[in-house]
């Protein structure tokens, strides 16, 4: 089911001579609230399109006045998502796996450095952002309005609404820009803008650090929910910072001791629909479980700390220098 809110600055409706289009757009696969937001303009007149689950054509009427029409698909994470990471990010096993193995890699790039100018790129609620001062002062931006929202509850002011494919920023602003599960988003139509703008914004011999879902044959329901444009392989990653002004420094796969259980779940969903999951992906579990799913990630920490790498994995990360 879609709706359409017309809107105006003078708040009038447009009527005749009417020209009719039919746009087509497939938002089955994307369970949930609001999702998806089609933003079109018609001169000087914007119309906002809503459309819900199952949605798969819209025939729009209205008058053009044979002014210039454009339109824009917009995808974001779906609400609900950025609520649960809100509320669980600082004690959920995930999080706190993946921020010990950052820090491994700053640790690496830095040393014990506590002057960093860092900006978290994609910062979400801003979990990261709270990790990162320890290295340095901190900033974070983020498309998503609900994100920065709840995001400067905690950090009043240090995070900023904006697109990684136009970074606000002056170049050579900043010594470390890290990227956690950002680019492989819908929201981001090709990566290679926003590896040029990260560039960009770093000092000379300023890093960045990655992090991007691993395999396309990974793909589950909270894909759909987060909107991932694609996977990638530790060599996709490697191809892209070299073709946009990087020299690699460490890479690997994370969250692989894991990476079994997690693989076997994929496989029994796929033949077994109704035994997957309906919540978030991100739902805090049982504290004992949380636990014991926080350690294998602290060993794989432990393991990059000494120079290791891991051939497979849920993630795939990389710590790359601006060349």
């Amino acid at each position: 089911m879609c709706f359409i809110v017309f809107f105006a600055s003078t708040m009038r409706f447009v009527t005749s001579p009417v020209v009719k289009m039919t746009l087509l757009f497939d938002v089955s696969s994307s369970p949930g609230h609001l999702v998806t937001h089609l933003a079109l303009t018609c001169g000087t007149y914007p119309l906002l399109v809503h459309c819900q689950k199952g949605s798969r054509a819209l025939v729009i009427a209205w008058n053009c006045h044979n002014e210039a029409t454009s339109i824009t698909l917009r995808y974001c994470m779906e609400r609900s998502e950025y609520a649960v990471m809100a509320a669980v990010e600082d004690r959920h096993w995930w999080y706190g796996g993946m921020r010990a193995i950052a820090a491994s890699l700053i640790r690496y790039g830095f040393g014990p450095r506590t002057d960093l100018r860092i900006l978290d790129a994609g910062c979400g609620t801003g979990g990261n952002a709270i990790f990162l001062q320890r290295y340095g002062r901190v900033v974070g931006i983020d498309l998503a309005a609900d994100a920065i929202t709840l995001g400067n509850q905690r950090l009043p002011g240090q995070l900023l609404r904006g697109s990684v494919l136009e970074l606000p920023f002056a170049d050579g602003s900043f010594d470390l820009v890290t990227s956690f599960d950002v680019l492989y988003h819908r929201a981001v139509p090709d990566e290679q803008p926003a590896l040029r703008e990260t560039a960009r914004v770093l000092k000379p011999n300023g890093r960045l650090l990655i992090r991007l879902p691993a395999y396309e044959f990974l793909r589950s329901k909270h894909d759909r929910a987060v909107h991932t444009r694609r996977r990638y392989t530790s060599r996709d990653v490697q191809t892209l910072l070299e073709q946009n002004g990087f020299w690699l420094e460490r890479s690997s796969y994370v969250n692989s001791l894991l990476f079994p259980l997690a693989m076997a779940q994929r496989l029994l969903e796929r033949q077994l629909p109704t035994l997957e999951r309906e919540d978030s992906d991100l739902t805090l579990p049982n504290p004992l479980i949380n636990e014991l799913m926080r350690w294998p990630m602290i060993a794989e920490a432990a393991w990059l700390s000494q120079g290791g790498r891991f051939p497979f994995g849920l993630s795939v990360i990389c710590l790359a220098r601006k060349a």
